[in-house]
Protein backbone atom coordinates (compact mmCIF):
# COMPACT_ATOMS: atom_id res chain seq x y z
CA UNK A 1 0.00 0.00 0.00
CA UNK A 2 2.86 2.32 0.78
CA UNK A 3 4.48 1.52 -2.44
CA UNK A 4 1.31 2.71 -4.38
CA UNK A 5 0.59 5.96 -2.39
CA UNK A 6 4.18 6.76 -3.28
CA UNK A 7 3.51 6.33 -6.96
CA UNK A 8 0.34 8.19 -7.03
CA UNK A 9 1.74 11.12 -5.46
CA UNK A 10 4.66 11.01 -7.46
CA UNK A 11 2.22 10.80 -10.72
CA UNK A 12 -0.27 13.78 -9.11
CA UNK A 13 3.28 16.29 -8.18
CA UNK A 14 4.45 15.30 -12.20
CA UNK A 15 1.02 16.13 -13.58
CA UNK A 16 1.15 19.68 -11.52
CA UNK A 17 4.81 20.20 -12.07
CA UNK A 18 5.59 24.12 -13.99
CA UNK A 19 7.50 22.24 -16.83
CA UNK A 20 7.87 19.00 -19.10
CA UNK A 21 11.58 18.57 -16.96
CA UNK A 22 10.51 18.86 -13.78
CA UNK A 23 7.86 16.37 -14.58
CA UNK A 24 9.89 14.19 -15.75
CA UNK A 25 12.24 14.43 -13.43
CA UNK A 26 9.82 13.25 -10.94
CA UNK A 27 8.88 10.62 -12.92
CA UNK A 28 12.02 9.04 -12.75
CA UNK A 29 12.45 9.50 -9.25
CA UNK A 30 8.99 7.86 -9.07
CA UNK A 31 10.09 5.15 -11.07
CA UNK A 32 13.43 4.52 -9.62
CA UNK A 33 11.65 3.92 -6.23
CA UNK A 34 9.56 1.46 -7.64
CA UNK A 35 12.28 -0.43 -9.49
CA UNK A 36 14.40 -0.08 -6.29
CA UNK A 37 17.57 0.81 -8.59
CA UNK A 38 20.15 3.11 -8.45
CA UNK A 39 19.16 5.20 -11.07
CA UNK A 40 16.81 5.54 -14.02
CA UNK A 41 16.76 7.11 -17.47
CA UNK A 42 13.48 7.96 -18.75
CA UNK A 43 12.89 8.86 -22.36
CA UNK A 44 9.67 9.35 -24.78
CA UNK A 45 9.07 7.79 -27.96
CA UNK A 46 7.97 9.67 -31.19
CA UNK A 47 4.30 7.87 -32.07
CA UNK A 48 4.67 5.30 -34.52
CA UNK A 49 8.56 5.42 -34.59
CA UNK A 50 10.92 3.91 -32.84
CA UNK A 51 12.91 7.04 -32.02
CA UNK A 52 13.93 7.51 -28.82
CA UNK A 53 14.85 10.40 -26.76
CA UNK A 54 16.52 10.44 -23.22
CA UNK A 55 14.77 13.67 -21.05
CA UNK A 56 16.21 12.85 -17.98
CA UNK A 57 18.49 10.49 -15.89
CA UNK A 58 18.36 10.76 -11.93
CA UNK A 59 20.72 12.70 -9.51
CA UNK A 60 22.41 13.32 -13.24
CA UNK A 61 20.89 17.41 -14.17
CA UNK A 62 20.49 18.41 -17.49
CA UNK A 63 20.81 15.69 -20.34
CA UNK A 64 23.77 15.97 -22.67
CA UNK A 65 22.60 15.15 -25.80
CA UNK A 66 25.65 15.03 -27.19
CA UNK A 67 27.41 12.99 -24.70
CA UNK A 68 28.26 9.30 -25.62
CA UNK A 69 27.33 7.88 -22.93
CA UNK A 70 23.56 9.11 -23.36
CA UNK A 71 23.88 8.16 -27.08
CA UNK A 72 24.49 4.42 -25.81
CA UNK A 73 21.75 4.90 -23.43
CA UNK A 74 19.21 5.63 -26.29
CA UNK A 75 20.52 2.29 -28.30
CA UNK A 76 19.79 0.35 -25.36
CA UNK A 77 16.38 1.55 -25.36
CA UNK A 78 15.80 1.18 -28.32
CA UNK A 79 16.41 -2.19 -28.97
CA UNK A 80 13.90 -2.51 -26.41
CA UNK A 81 11.45 -0.76 -28.20
CA UNK A 82 11.86 -2.22 -31.48
CA UNK A 83 11.73 -5.61 -29.51
CA UNK A 84 8.80 -4.74 -27.24
CA UNK A 85 9.86 -6.08 -24.88
CA UNK A 86 12.53 -5.48 -21.38
CA UNK A 87 15.82 -6.72 -21.63
CA UNK A 88 18.33 -7.06 -18.79
CA UNK A 89 21.96 -6.76 -19.84
CA UNK A 90 25.14 -7.23 -16.82
CA UNK A 91 28.96 -6.86 -17.59
CA UNK A 92 28.91 -10.13 -19.65
CA UNK A 93 26.20 -9.57 -21.62
CA UNK A 94 26.94 -10.49 -25.32
CA UNK A 95 26.20 -7.47 -26.63
CA UNK A 96 29.12 -4.95 -26.63
CA UNK A 97 27.25 -1.45 -26.69
CA UNK A 98 25.36 -2.36 -23.14
CA UNK A 99 28.51 -4.15 -21.68
CA UNK A 100 30.47 -1.03 -22.24
CA UNK A 101 27.69 1.08 -21.04
CA UNK A 102 27.23 -1.36 -17.72
CA UNK A 103 31.16 -1.14 -17.16
CA UNK A 104 31.08 2.54 -17.87
CA UNK A 105 28.47 3.75 -15.00
CA UNK A 106 29.77 0.71 -12.70
CA UNK A 107 26.14 -1.39 -12.47
CA UNK A 108 25.96 -4.72 -11.85
CA UNK A 109 23.36 -4.96 -14.26
CA UNK A 110 21.14 -2.85 -16.55
CA UNK A 111 17.31 -3.45 -17.47
CA UNK A 112 15.27 -1.58 -20.04
CA UNK A 113 11.49 -1.54 -20.71
CA UNK A 114 9.00 -0.03 -23.30
CA UNK A 115 6.64 1.95 -21.27
CA UNK A 116 2.67 1.19 -22.72
CA UNK A 117 -0.26 3.20 -22.14
CA UNK A 118 -3.65 0.96 -21.88
CA UNK A 119 -3.71 0.60 -25.83
CA UNK A 120 -0.55 -1.07 -25.65
CA UNK A 121 1.19 1.76 -28.03
CA UNK A 122 4.80 2.29 -26.78
CA UNK A 123 5.07 6.21 -25.61
CA UNK A 124 8.06 5.89 -23.39
CA UNK A 125 11.04 3.77 -22.31
CA UNK A 126 12.82 3.69 -19.19
CA UNK A 127 16.35 2.13 -18.09
CA UNK A 128 17.24 1.02 -14.85
CA UNK A 129 20.34 0.34 -13.10
CA UNK A 130 21.69 -2.11 -10.35
CA UNK A 131 24.70 -1.79 -8.67
CA UNK A 132 23.93 -4.96 -6.48
CA UNK A 133 24.32 -8.16 -7.88
CA UNK A 134 21.70 -9.94 -5.91
CA UNK A 135 18.77 -7.63 -7.36
CA UNK A 136 15.48 -9.27 -8.49
CA UNK A 137 14.73 -7.77 -11.86
CA UNK A 138 11.52 -9.85 -12.43
CA UNK A 139 10.35 -8.87 -9.43
CA UNK A 140 10.84 -4.88 -10.09
CA UNK A 141 9.74 -5.61 -13.46
CA UNK A 142 6.24 -7.16 -12.37
CA UNK A 143 6.08 -4.00 -9.91
CA UNK A 144 6.18 -1.85 -12.80
CA UNK A 145 3.93 -3.58 -14.79
CA UNK A 146 1.49 -2.68 -12.31
CA UNK A 147 1.56 0.91 -12.19
CA UNK A 148 2.58 1.04 -16.23
CA UNK A 149 -0.15 2.22 -18.06
CA UNK A 150 -0.35 5.21 -15.14
CA UNK A 151 2.98 6.43 -15.93
CA UNK A 152 2.06 6.01 -19.52
CA UNK A 153 -0.87 8.01 -19.06
CA UNK A 154 1.01 10.72 -17.50
CA UNK A 155 3.77 11.06 -19.71
CA UNK A 156 1.47 11.63 -22.35
CA UNK A 157 -0.62 13.82 -20.61
CA UNK A 158 2.66 16.18 -19.29
CA UNK A 159 4.58 16.18 -22.80
CA UNK A 160 0.89 17.03 -24.19
CA UNK A 161 0.07 19.99 -21.75
CA UNK A 162 3.51 21.42 -22.07
CA UNK A 163 3.78 21.24 -25.68
CA UNK A 164 0.79 23.27 -25.85
CA UNK A 165 2.29 26.17 -23.94
CA UNK A 166 5.56 25.72 -25.99
CA UNK A 167 3.39 25.92 -28.72
CA UNK A 168 1.40 29.25 -27.42
CA UNK A 169 4.59 31.11 -26.53
CA UNK A 170 5.92 29.99 -30.12
CA UNK A 171 2.91 31.50 -32.01
CA UNK A 172 3.20 34.89 -29.90
CA UNK A 173 6.79 35.12 -30.60
CA UNK A 174 5.69 35.01 -34.28
CA UNK A 175 3.11 37.08 -34.33
CA UNK A 176 5.51 39.25 -32.17
CA UNK A 177 7.96 38.99 -34.98
CA UNK A 178 5.85 38.99 -38.10
CA UNK A 179 4.31 42.83 -36.53
CA UNK A 180 8.10 43.91 -36.18
CA UNK A 181 8.52 42.73 -39.71
CA UNK A 182 5.32 44.42 -41.03
CA UNK A 183 6.54 47.63 -38.82
CA UNK A 184 10.23 47.82 -40.41
CA UNK A 185 8.99 47.36 -44.20
CA UNK A 186 6.83 50.19 -43.29
CA UNK A 187 9.14 52.44 -42.23
CA UNK A 188 11.27 51.54 -44.56
CA UNK A 189 8.92 52.42 -47.25
CA UNK A 190 8.21 55.92 -45.82
CA UNK A 191 11.71 56.30 -45.78
CA UNK A 192 12.73 55.36 -49.23
CA UNK A 193 9.22 57.71 -50.29
CA UNK A 194 10.26 60.44 -47.95
CA UNK A 195 14.33 60.48 -49.84
CA UNK A 196 12.62 60.27 -53.24
CA UNK A 197 10.63 63.38 -52.68
CA UNK A 198 13.93 64.89 -51.65
CA UNK A 199 15.59 67.76 -54.24
CA UNK A 200 19.10 65.96 -54.46
CA UNK A 201 21.91 67.76 -56.13
CA UNK A 202 23.02 66.14 -59.44
CA UNK A 203 26.55 67.36 -60.44
CA UNK A 204 28.00 66.65 -63.89
CA UNK A 205 31.48 67.01 -65.03
CA UNK A 206 31.61 68.32 -68.74
CA UNK A 207 33.71 70.79 -70.70
CA UNK A 208 31.64 73.68 -71.77
CA UNK A 209 31.22 77.36 -73.12
CA UNK A 210 29.55 80.34 -71.84
CA UNK A 211 27.16 82.28 -73.75
CA UNK A 212 25.22 85.72 -73.30
CA UNK A 213 21.69 84.92 -73.26
CA UNK A 214 21.56 88.48 -75.13
CA UNK A 215 24.08 89.42 -77.99
CA UNK A 216 24.93 92.73 -78.26
CA UNK A 217 27.15 93.95 -81.42
CA UNK A 218 29.11 97.24 -81.32
CA UNK A 219 30.78 98.75 -84.34
CA UNK A 220 33.01 102.18 -84.99
CA UNK A 221 30.93 104.37 -86.82
CA UNK A 222 33.83 104.65 -89.23
CA UNK A 223 36.49 102.35 -90.54
CA UNK A 224 39.45 102.50 -88.60
CA UNK A 225 42.49 100.52 -86.94
CA UNK A 226 42.50 99.28 -83.75
CA UNK A 227 45.25 100.47 -81.18
CA UNK A 228 44.18 99.31 -77.99
CA UNK A 229 41.40 96.76 -76.17
CA UNK A 230 40.35 97.67 -72.02
CA UNK A 231 38.60 94.63 -71.80
CA UNK A 232 38.84 90.52 -72.84
CA UNK A 233 36.20 88.16 -74.84
CA UNK A 234 33.42 87.33 -72.59
CA UNK A 235 34.02 89.72 -69.74
CA UNK A 236 31.29 91.57 -67.97
CA UNK A 237 30.92 94.88 -69.06
CA UNK A 238 29.10 97.90 -67.57
CA UNK A 239 27.45 100.63 -69.81
CA UNK A 240 29.64 103.69 -70.79
CA UNK A 241 32.10 101.37 -69.68
CA UNK A 242 35.75 102.63 -73.05
CA UNK A 243 35.83 99.19 -74.89
CA UNK A 244 38.69 99.68 -77.34
CA UNK A 245 40.28 102.82 -78.84
CA UNK A 246 40.94 103.43 -82.63
CA UNK A 247 44.19 104.57 -83.80
CA UNK A 248 43.37 108.40 -84.96
CA UNK A 249 46.16 109.39 -86.69
CA UNK A 250 44.55 108.77 -90.19
CA UNK A 251 41.49 110.65 -89.49
CA UNK A 252 43.45 113.76 -88.45
CA UNK A 253 45.71 113.57 -91.36
CA UNK A 254 42.13 113.59 -93.48
CA UNK A 255 40.75 116.51 -91.06
CA UNK A 256 43.72 118.52 -91.23
CA UNK A 257 43.46 117.87 -95.32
Amino acid sequence: ASRSETAIACLAQALDATSFQSAMDVLSEGLRGILDCHKVALATVSPGSTRVRVVTITHTGKVNRRAEQVSRIEDALRESVVLGESITFDPVAPTTGPRQLALEIGATSIVTAPIRDTQGNIVGALLATYDDGSANHAAALRRFAKYESLFASCLVTTQSKHADVATRAAGRLWRTAVTLRTIAALVLLAGLGLAAMMPWPYRLKCDFQCEPVHRRFVAAPFDGTLSTTHVLPGQQVQAGELLAELDGRELRSELAG
